[in-house]
């Protein structure tokens, strides 16, 4: 690995490190520098600010690294390996580190929110609802509006990562990751998908219920 890149990762690494520690308010480019093993000289040439440091963070995790969706004719297939794709990535343990500082801080900073948003789900939700429009479009799922259901098929994802990864205490149902994306996609699909010869009524417009 080229030495700036080899660098960049270490800058990376002890800024989400700090970052995950101290929160973002009471994290210091100094105390980032330390961590990576860098001089703040070499820092600011990387990162000027903190806020361009925080966004690189969001940047290097997982969630922001996920694939675009392929199409594919069957999406129960599909579903179960970006399923898995997804609870992998959301559950990294330096992204949700970046999560709980948002939670705790995102009031105060609600840039923080904006970046993940920017970054992770603004990137997730539009290439999903396209693959869910184009199986609307097929027939394989029954005429929804395929934004709301790429977010619903995340969301229950995303709600299991919170209850057993960043509610206090944590909720543990005892089950794999297999189990819960094998029910997740269940449970989208009985909603979603179309029954041989059933007609089914158009999806209601967003504002018009």
């Amino acid at each position: 690995m080229p030495r700036p890149a080899r660098k960049r990762e270490d800058i990376l690494a002890g800024a989400a490190l700090v970052f995950r520690r101290l929160g973002y308010e009471r994290s210091s480019m100094d105390a980032v520098a330390h961590a990576a093993g860098v001089s703040k000289a070499t820092l600011y040439r990387y990162y000027p600010t903190k806020d361009a440091l925080f966004l690189a963070v969001v940047e290097a995790t997982p969630p922001a690294r996920l694939a675009a969706p392929v199409a594919a004719a069957d999406p129960g297939e599909t579903l179960r390996q970006l399923g898995h794709a997804i609870l992998t990535a959301v559950s990294d343990e330096a992204y949700l580190g970046l999560v709980r500082v948002v939670f705790g801080e995102g009031e105060r900073f609600p840039h923080l929110g904006l970046a993940i948003r920017g970054r992770v789900f603004d990137r997730m939700f539009p290439a999903l609802a396209g693959l869910m429009a184009r199986w609307i479009a097929a027939g394989a799922l029954r005429p929804l509006d395929a934004r709301l259901a790429a977010q619903e098929f995340v969301g229950m994802i995303l709600s299991y990562v919170f209850l057993r990864n960043i509610m206090p205490g944590g909720v543990d149902w005892g089950v794999t990751d297999e189990a819960v994306i094998a029910q997740v996609v269940t449970v989208f699909l009985y909603g979603a998908a179309t029954a041989r010869g059933e007609t089914l009524p158009a999806a209601v417009p967003p504002g018009r219920e």
